[in-house]
């Protein structure tokens, strides 16, 4: 991805709203970032976000947990509350 690119897909994933997301490419599998956006207080907003496969609706899905210029990091748990963690490099994303 170039830095371009890279700047554009940064600021789109900032600026997502409440269940909107963002599709790309990653080693031939199509994905979507999801946001979620929780209020607390007052009128604040939380937002967090969501991967998983494009189309699949009840499907595995990830919680993004950390943006770096090489990296988006993923993690999950499952009912054993077992983490696991995944680092996507952004290089490899195609928008």
């Amino acid at each position: 991805m170039t830095p371009s690119k890279k700047k554009i897909f940064f600021k789109t994933i900032k600026e997502l709203k409440d269940n909107e997301t963002i599709e790309f490419k990653f080693e031939g599998q199509f994905y979507e970032l999801k946001c979620f956006e929780t209020e607390y207080g007052d009128d604040k907003l939380d937002k967090s976000y969501s991967i998983g496969k494009l189309g699949e609706i009840l499907g595995d899905r990830m919680n993004l947990g950390k943006i770096t210029d090489k990296y988006l990091t993923f993690y999950t748990y499952n009912l054993f509350l077992q983490g696991t963690k995944f680092k996507m490099p952004i290089d490899k994303i195609e928008i």
